[in-house]
């Protein structure tokens, strides 16, 4: 899972992911994760999540849409899904990274 908007708007997001942690929920902040097959170790896919686009617009530190150190570490030998919330940030994220395979975003708003 990946933080949208209404996380910056409403929620001190660094505490909530401290209280995310006992539950083992670990938002991707800018970072990846490899998803290894059951059977071979060697076939994996990089799993990557963005910070939403205007978390540093709302003046939160160390948050905002970070594309390279998110998929730092994905080889383009290998399958990469990217999850943004904003369908804006995959547009931006393609237009820096087309190797990215698939793009999931959460958000659906009027006009979008």
């Amino acid at each position: 899972m990946t933080c949208g908007n209404h996380e910056y708007y409403t929620y001190d997001v660094d505490n909530w992911f401290k209280l995310l942690e006992p539950m083992n929920i670990h938002p991707l902040h800018n970072e990846n994760v490899k998803i290894t097959g059951l059977r071979n170790s060697q076939d994996w896919f990089c799993l990557a999540g963005v910070d939403d686009i205007e978390a540093n617009a709302l003046g939160h530190i160390g948050h905002g849409m970070d594309l390279d150190k998110a998929l730092n570490g994905c080889g383009q030998d290998h399958t990469i899904v990217l999850l943004a919330h904003q369908p804006l940030a995959a547009k931006w994220a393609l237009q820096t990274r087309p190797d990215i395979d698939l793009i999931l975003s959460g958000r659906r708003c009027f006009l979008e």
